[in-house]
């Protein structure tokens, strides 16, 4: 009986494992795939996908995030989230892979070898009928791209949000998302959306 009880339990900490790994958070265990600049996690188990990284090609005319309904028939329903047993994987926007640039906390701070000036850039993310949670995102730092008279000129995406209006959790107004159940802004949202002042500095200063 005891024997029994045991292996009772050990199936039962295995199911709830696995109830884990094929949830909401964690679980996205299957497979990845990218539609347009936007890499997903699918989990192949419960057929749904969130969306991780906009992969910015760091031309500043190009700031338009098409978050899609579906991925591989899974229904895209979070943004960021967490994968395997819940390693995070927060939705952020970074330059695509080969790119040139350098990264900075704050170029007001810094000391530069040449001109540079600082600016946050507004992304507009759009958000499809589909999206459920906003599970984890990253606040990003400043992009510097060199320019043609050999200063840098760094960018730090900032993110206003438009969802569709079929959506039955989120609704958006003037850029920022909120949440139908009680018309409260989504919380974790906020460091995407806080602007910073522009400025510029030449060599040595800072």
């Amino acid at each position: 009986m005891r024997r029994f009880l045991a292996l009772a339990a050990a199936l039962a900490a295995s199911l709830l494992l696995l109830g884990g790994c094929s949830g909401s958070i964690t679980g996205y265990v299957g497979r990845e795939a990218n539609v347009g600049r936007v890499h997903y996690q699918i989990n192949e188990r419960g057929k749904s996908a969130f969306a991780e990284v906009y992969a910015w090609d760091l031309d500043p005319a190009h700031h338009s995030v098409e978050i899609a309904d579906t991925v591989e028939s899974a229904r895209v329903q979070q943004l960021g989230g967490y994968t395997g047993t819940g390693v995070p994987a927060p939705f952020r926007i970074e330059p695509e892979q080969g790119a040139e640039f350098v990264v900075s906390g704050d170029p007001s701070l810094e000391s530069h070898d040449v001109p540079v000036t600082w600016q946050d850039l507004e992304f507009t993310v759009y958000l499809g009928k589909e999206m459920r949670k906003i599970a984890n995102v990253a606040e990003a730092p400043y992009y510097g791209v060199k320019n043609q008279s050999g200063g840098i000129d760094f960018y730090r995406p900032v993110c206003r949000f438009v969802c569709d209006e079929g959506n039955e959790t989120f609704y958006s107004r003037d850029g920022v998302l909120y949440n139908r159940s009680d018309d409260t802004p989504v919380e974790y949202l906020s460091k995407l959306q806080e602007g910073r002042p522009s400025g510029s500095a030449g060599p040595g200063d800072g």
